[in-house]
């Protein structure tokens, strides 16, 4: 599965904007394309609760990959 800057900067702000406690439960309309394609990248994951996802620990290393190296380096190797 490739993931896109766009994909990932959709996390990244959905997790800040809405996560508590480390637990996305809500999220805009918007986002939902790009959290789809992260889940399925496994980069996030249920918490075995209905409607409640987190982060695994390769999303937490996709995210913090892409605030490091920013995201010229990341559109030229954006496979993970």
């Amino acid at each position: 599965m490739t993931i896109t800057q766009l994909n990932l900067s959709c996390l990244r702000r959905v997790f800040e904007e809405h996560a508590e406690n480390g637990v996305l439960r809500r999220m805009d309309a918007p986002a939902v394309p790009h959290i789809r394609r992260c889940l399925a990248a496994g980069l996030i994951e249920t918490t075995g609760e209905r409607g409640a996802w987190k982060l695994t620990d390769a999303g937490q290393a996709a995210i913090e990959r892409v605030a490091l190296l920013g995201s010229s380096h990341f559109l030229q190797h954006r496979t993970f």
